[in-house]
């Protein structure tokens, strides 16, 4: 499995390991055109220049090319649960949003040892909230419901809940998850928003000493990640709902664009 950033090695980002900020770094499939030699820089295709700098993890033969695929989405969970969440054993976390990021700190937050997991999450998509519970969540809310802080609050028999993240980027769950916190919590923002503002309750982040953490790349978290899917623990694979060959990339594009409550993950099949 080859991350998506190449480093240099010797940046100021780079030598204390923060190479996805490196300097003189690309990103595969983002930053370098396919027009430049030799061509292979992005992940639409049978094979992937394996550049200097870039970094490699090996994955096990047995392990599905459709959970394989996933590693660098379970090493975002693994970042915002343990590196950026600085989630500690035995602790509660709440994940909003049960979309392939969610799914995946749910991942990362079971095999850290946090509990209770609660995930909160739209009811429409039956086999997200299924895959949730495979994957290690305690409680599972609907985030539309009128009374989701008091569900949430009871899911963790009053105890203050110490980690939040937010893995959608709509405003109405930041708002949320600023609620949800007890003194001292921690939130993780792992959505983006293409660009707009939004607004944010200062005084709650005040009064309670909310730290706001971002969470971006995965870093040096991809190894964990690969030893959790080479592992087998959890049917990563199972995330994937369509695949595609690859000369039909556009309807796969248009398919995940669509927003459709049946698709959690759009796979290419360069094989196929």
């Amino acid at each position: 499995m080859v991350e998506p950033y190449i480093s240099c090695g010797v940046c100021e980002f780079c030598t204390i390991g923060a190479y996805h900020f490196c300097r003189e770094g690309l990103v595969y499939g983002v930053t370098v055109p396919c027009t430049r030699p030799p061509h292979l820089w992005g992940a639409y295709s049978e094979y992937l220049y394996g550049a200097p700098g870039a970094h490699v993890h090996a994955i096990d033969e047995m392990v599905p090319a459709e959970a394989a695929c996933l590693t660098s989405v379970v090493a975002n969970g693994v970042r915002w649960v343990r590196t950026r969440g600085r989630g500690q054993v035995g602790e509660a976390i709440l994940v909003l949003g049960l979309g392939v990021q969610g799914l995946a700190t749910v991942i990362a937050a079971r095999e850290a040892g946090l509990g209770p997991i609660v995930a909160a999450a739209r009811r429409r998509n039956v086999r997200k909230l299924e895959l949730a519970k495979r994957y290690g969540a305690h409680v599972i809310l609907d985030v539309e419901a009128p009374d989701i802080c008091e569900q949430i609050a009871e899911s963790l028999s009053g105890q203050p809940l110490p980690l939040a993240v937010e893995c959608t980027g709509f405003e109405r769950l930041i708002d949320l998850a600023v609620q949800a916190l007890g003194p001292g919590g921690r939130l993780v923002l792992a959505g983006t928003t293409g660009g707009q503002r939004h607004a944010l309750d200062v005084d709650a982040v005040v009064f309670k000493e909310i730290d706001i953490l971002g969470g971006l790349g995965q870093a040096h978290d991809t190894e964990l990640a690969a030893r959790i899917v080479n592992s087998r623990r959890y049917p990563v694979e199972q995330m994937v709902t369509h695949t595609f060959p690859l000369c039909e990339a556009p309807a796969a594009i248009g398919l995940f664009k669509e927003g459709r409550d049946d698709v959690i993950h759009v796979a290419l099949d360069p094989w196929q």
